[in-house]
């Protein structure tokens, strides 16, 4: 399933984050500042 280039990056970090908030919970706050800087 193709994605736009538009939602993908976006889509991806969204993606990425919830993946690592289901497998790690722990490090929830690391991973959403982490996110957070790299977003802004």
């Amino acid at each position: 399933m193709p994605r736009p280039s538009s939602t993908t990056e976006m889509e991806l970090s969204v993606w990425m984050v919830t993946c690592i908030l289901l497998a790690y919970p722990a490090n929830a706050s690391s991973i959403e500042l982490s996110t957070t800087s790299y977003t802004r």
